[in-house]
């Protein structure tokens, strides 16, 4: 089931390649040779709480993929309960508000200095695109433009399902033009293994980073994009502009105007984002201060 699952998934869900790594990692090996239809929502709560116990959001993560798979199967009549639904999450998750200081910022990338080159560019990249992990690690050839300066991706590649185009300066585009010049048609990056890496690939990267003793609280690679975004807003960037750029179609699309009438791409507002949080970067890890004429406005409370 499990493997019709994925192969039906793989063409519509740009998240098919993580649920397949959980569900070989953490459930074919405890209940992969039985009937799907035979397994209780006892059991499945048993293999929650074994997977809490070392690693609790993990856990949760393990909660929604299998509450996908049965979704799916008794919708294809496949199996007849949903031993899933109703089973309550094994821990509480709040929304993370960490973001990087400019200091950590500096560390951070002087860390990604001694990395594998994958990974120091796909770190570097979330910071200086503000786009997700997962979408940053599976870029292809296809989807970026180097004479337009424009990295389009696909919709299957998206959360919200929309094509999302995102403008290419400064470092992050020197970066893809490094990585395009030895790129074939397929994907732009791959691990020392010689696969396309995933956000999962890109946590255990960055778990390393923080077992160095980089960051004194607990980070995430995601954190990198919220801190983007963070510098962004510093810079005066307006809300609307930051929501383009980390594609939030909760924000550009929730009115009509935004969702029917507006078609305009907003890319040459995108670009000079991002052209500013580039020189924000750069004078960041350069360890340079603001112009005396630049005043930093501090947020309101």
């Amino acid at each position: 089931m499990v493997e019709r699952f994925i192969a039906r998934s793989r063409s519509r869900m740009r998240s098919s390649d993580r649920y397949h790594t959980l569900l070989k990692r953490d459930v074919l090996p405890v209940m992969g040779d039985r009937p799907a239809g035979d397994i209780t929502r006892a059991e499945i709560g048993n293999l929650l709480d074994k997977v809490a116990a070392r690693a609790p959001i993990m856990a949760n993560r393990v909660h929604t993929v299998l509450s996908s798979l049965y979704s799916w199967a008794v919708s294809e009549g496949l199996v007849l309960t949903h031993p899933v639904r109703g089973l309550r999450k094994r821990h509480a998750e709040v929304a993370r508000e960490r973001v990087l200081t400019d200091d950590e910022i500096r560390c951070l990338w002087q860390a990604t200095e001694v990395m594998a080159p994958v990974w120091r560019d796909i770190l570097r990249l979330v910071l200086l695109t503000a786009q997700r992990p997962g979408e940053v690690a599976g870029i292809r050839r296809v989807e970026v433009d180097l004479v337009r300066a424009l990295w389009t991706l696909p919709p299957e590649r998206v959360k919200n399902k929309r094509r999302h185009i995102v403008p290419l300066v400064g470092q992050a585009l020197t970066i893809m033009e490094s990585l395009g010049q030895n790129a074939s048609a397929g994907p732009l990056l791959t691990s020392p293994r010689g696969h396309t890496p995933t956000s999962l690939d890109v946590a255990k990267a960055f778990e390393r980073i923080r077992r160095d003793g980089v960051f004194e609280t607990h980070t995430t690679p995601h954190d990198l994009r919220r801190t983007a975004a963070t510098l962004m807003a510093r810079l005066d960037i307006d809300q609307m502009t930051i929501a383009r750029v980390l594609n939030h179609a909760s924000t550009t699309k929730a009115t009509v105007t935004g969702s029917v009438y507006d078609r305009h791409t907003y890319e040459p507002q995108m670009r000079r984002a991002l052209e500013a949080l580039d020189a924000e970067v750069a004078r960041i890890i350069t360890d340079e201060e603001h112009p005396a004429n630049v005043v930093v406005l501090a947020r309101a409370v």
